[in-house]
């Protein structure tokens, strides 16, 4: 009885050394940067003489510098005001994080390419992962770009008067919440097969898209605002894919929701009203559009939508109004009976040759 006494405090303490233990060993240092007085003066000599879960908090200050970020780390700025770093090389990326498989987190910081207009601000590449919070980006040809298998999420921060605002390519993953993109020529870019989601956040005052979607790429617009922009509210070009609730889109110079090519549209509850030119409608001459038509074999299907003005002026093709209805509507690529009729041709002649071999 007194050995079993003895060894059972003895367990409990070993075990919480070894928590202990663990749970120093992944948060990590905290390693400190200011002009005068800190740990290190430059935000890159801070990341180059850091460990894996180490935090680097960052004073107020101007920082001229070009950051890689290869490994496991968290840059905090005590204000995202004062705290700014500016590209010192406006040919490269301010910041690139990647290609390893890092995870960074980047917080309460402004990243600018003042007035120079650099070509890129944030770029994160291979397996890496970025989320920014409470973060400025501004004045640059790119403001966030997501490549390769990449992950990129913001939420609170505020992305301006750059050439595109947030764009990912490849097979890349994007997340925006809680954050706003103004003043860009192309608010939001998904090319190639990447996936962007869009939740509570604003798209304002966008040059010629507020959000392009191209090739196999795919949106998930989910409680936002896409409204008062000097282009279209949302194209979707090829293969593209939306799936949009509970958003308003609104006001925008030059059409709402516009559709070409194979493009696939799942529409819920949404609000798509007083655009300019058209609500909802196919990029075509037929719906009142210059320059080449193509032939559009997509789907636009959904329920619940406020179409406003919903008339033959706004809405084109008129079938696309079946999306405003509680039971719901869609409407795809129809065959015309030319069309089925030289289907039936081939399909016979094909036969024909099989019996007759």
């Amino acid at each position: 009885m007194k050995r079993i006494s003895k060894l059972g405090p003895t367990i409990p303490v070993f075990i919480l050394f070894i928590t202990l233990s663990l749970s120093f060993s992944v948060t990590g240092s905290t390693l400190q940067v200011c002009k005068i007085g800190c740990d290190y003066s430059s935000i890159g000599e801070a990341i180059k003489n850091s460990s894996r879960g180490d935090s680097i908090k960052v004073q107020n200050g101007n920082y001229t510098e070009d950051l890689r970020i290869d490994r496991d780390v968290s840059i905090v700025g005590a204000n995202s005001r004062w705290v700014r770093i500016i590209p010192s090389d406006p040919s490269t990326p301010a910041i690139v994080v990647g290609p390893s498989s890092a995870r960074v987190e980047i917080s309460n910081i402004t990243v600018t390419g003042e007035g120079k207009r650099p070509k890129s601000g944030i770029t994160v590449t291979g397996d890496s992962r970025l989320t920014m919070t409470n973060s400025r980006v501004s004045n640059f040809q790119s403001g966030l770009t997501a490549r390769d298998s990449s992950y990129l999420k913001t939420r609170e921060t505020e992305v301006g008067n750059s050439g595109v605002g947030v764009a990912g390519f490849d097979n890349s993953e994007v997340i925006v919440s809680g954050s706003s993109i103004t003043s860009a020529k192309t608010g939001l870019l998904a090319s190639n097969s990447t996936n962007i989601t869009v939740a509570d956040a604003e798209v304002t005052g966008c040059e010629t898209n507020a959000l392009l979607a191209k090739e196999t790429a795919k949106f998930n617009v989910i409680s936002s605002s896409i409204s008062n922009n000097q282009g279209t509210g949302v194209t979707l070009k090829n293969f593209s894919r939306l799936n949009m609730k509970e958003t308003q889109v609104s006001s925008n110079e030059s059409g709402g929701l516009l559709v070409t090519n194979s493009a696939i549209a799942n529409l819920s509850d949404n609000q798509i009203t007083y655009n300019k030119k058209k609500n909802v409608s196919i990029i075509s001459k037929k719906c009142g559009f210059s320059g080449p038509s193509n032939r559009f074999f997509g789907e636009v299907n959904g329920a619940g939508n406020e179409i406003n003005p919903a008339d033959s002026n706004t809405i084109c093709p008129q079938k696309f109004a079946g999306i405003t209805s509680g039971d719901g509507g869609n409407y795809s690529y129809p065959f015309k009976p030319s069309t089925y009729a030289f289907i039936g041709l081939i399909g016979a002649a094909s036969f024909y040759f099989l019996i007759s071999g």
